[in-house]
């Protein structure tokens, strides 16, 4: 399964309820990272296909505040291998190699 991680930055005291924000989405982890009083990152794992949606969702809710910022990355592997959800008895990992590096020259 093709995954992205979102790394958001938002500005502090941003209202985060991520249950409301994102119920129609397939949201497969979130991560939350308050950094102080002046910011507070997100992190979301989504499906490939969810990227758009997902990216949309956050743009109308906090595109207008100073401070936000989104980070879109490609995850090569992900641990467990894929969704508990899809495949409840796959657990183990393949791979340590988690975000793709740049290629050189």
């Amino acid at each position: 399964m093709a995954l992205r991680l979102m790394q958001v930055f938002l500005p502090g005291g941003s209202r985060l309820d991520l249950q409301t924000l994102f119920e129609h989405h397939d949201l497969l982890g979130t991560w939350l990272d308050s950094r102080g009083e002046d910011r507070t990152m997100l992190y979301l794992l989504v499906p490939a296909e969810q990227t758009e949606p997902t990216m949309d969702r956050l743009e109308q809710t906090f595109g207008s505040q100073d401070g936000f910022h989104l980070v879109l990355l490609a995850p090569r592997r992900s641990c467990p291998v894929e969704s508990r959800r899809h495949h409840p008895t796959r657990r183990r990992c393949r791979s340590h190699n988690l975000l793709r590096r740049p290629s050189a020259g």
